[in-house]
């Protein structure tokens, strides 16, 4: 998130994108760390390894849509990229 705070304020990205960016970051990195204490109290081995069809629909749900707002954010890029770094 602050890489992406940066790169906002470098122009790279915009407020928004930036901002989205780091909702799916916090929502993944989230889903993640549960999943880790999850296997720890259980006394298992963990990895960073999500298997959709194992989570609930809600968290499945956040998933997806996280995944969606970062490729949407990539296409806003990829379209972009030349305009953005382009010297001021």
């Amino acid at each position: 998130p602050d890489r992406l705070s940066r790169a906002a304020a470098a122009g790279l990205l915009t407020a928004d994108e930036a901002e989205t960016l780091a909702g799916a970051f916090r929502d993944v990195y989230e889903l993640l760390l549960r999943q880790e204490v999850a296997a720890i109290r259980a006394g298992q081995p963990f990895s960073n390894w999500v298997a959709p069809r194992d989570l609930d629909t809600l968290t499945r749900r956040h998933l997806r849509d996280s995944f969606r707002a970062i490729s949407a954010v990539q296409g806003q890029i990829e379209a972009g990229w030349k305009t953005r770094m382009a010297p001021a």
